[in-house]
């Protein structure tokens, strides 16, 4: 009875082992085109592997052939999954531009038009009523408006320009000086600068380079005149001088010698 059952376990044990199956994908010797999946018993695996065939299920469908999932549609996203089956999303025409409206044509894919008049946001705090021009979206400056100093310059170089909570605020350049016989002022380049007083009898002072009400010149200031039109023509134009006592010095302004050739 012992030897009966010892030989039937070993049957059975055999018989497991037989029926121990793996699935291959076949690929016939010379007719690659026909590969197709089998089950074969573990013993033959070794011998599949050795003329080309592989361990799994062959692909199908477009795993063997991508291509075939493409549904000739620009307007959808075409994929392979896993199990060989094909996906057409739709793609995406959003652009993020609030004055477009996104479309997809088929043959030609994404595309779009302006969304002419549609309220917008242009991202500048100092614009209002902002709505889309074309496919841009543009607001109305709002007056005074600033977010830096830079937005405030009004072109003046005697003006200190700054942004200040939000409003702009173009104050003169101070220049003003302390002695009362100097007037300060802003030039043209936007620098400070002085000039002498005039009129105020205390700065009334000659040799200041200012020639005041009592002063026919002093140095340089020669209130505009020259020998010629304080003495007529044939003087030197340029022969007029000033004493050091703010008065005219006409040595210079000798007439012209007739014999002489100019």
């Amino acid at each position: 009875m012992n030897q009966r059952i010892a030989v039937l376990l070993v049957c059975v044990a055999a018989a497991a082992a037989a029926d121990k199956k793996v699935i291959i994908c076949h690929v016939p010797p010379g007719n690659p085109s026909n590969s197709h999946t089998i089950s074969v018993g573990e013993s033959a695996v070794s011998a599949h592997l050795g003329h080309g065939d592989e361990v799994g299920a062959c692909a199908t469908g477009c795993l063997v052939d991508a291509a075939i999932c493409d549904d000739g549609n620009a307007c959808t996203s075409d994929s392979c999954d896993a199990n060989g089956q094909c996906h057409h999303d739709a793609v995406s025409c959003e652009d993020g531009n609030p004055c477009t409206v996104d479309l997809c044509d088929a043959q030609s894919g994404c595309y779009s038009v302006a969304n002419e008049g549609a309220a917008c946001d242009d991202d500048n705090a100092c614009t209002q009523g902002d709505v889309c021009v074309g496919t841009v979206c543009r607001g109305s400056a709002i007056a005074g408006c600033c977010a830096t100093s830079a937005d405030c310059d009004d072109g003046n170089a005697c003006t200190a320009d700054a942004c200040v909570a939000g409003s702009c605020a173009n104050q003169p350049r101070d220049c003003t000086v302390g002695d009362k016989c100097l007037a300060g002022f802003c030039d043209a380049n936007g620098d400070c600068a002085t000039a002498p007083v005039s009129g105020d009898p205390d700065c009334n002072s000659c040799g200041d380079g200012l020639a005041q009400p009592l002063e026919e010149c002093d140095g340089q200031d020669l209130r505009g005149q020259t020998c010629v039109s304080l003495l007529g023509s044939g003087r030197p134009v340029e022969g007029l001088r000033c004493t050091t006592g703010c008065q005219f010095d006409l040595s210079g302004c000798a007439p012209f010698d007739p014999g002489e050739d100019f």
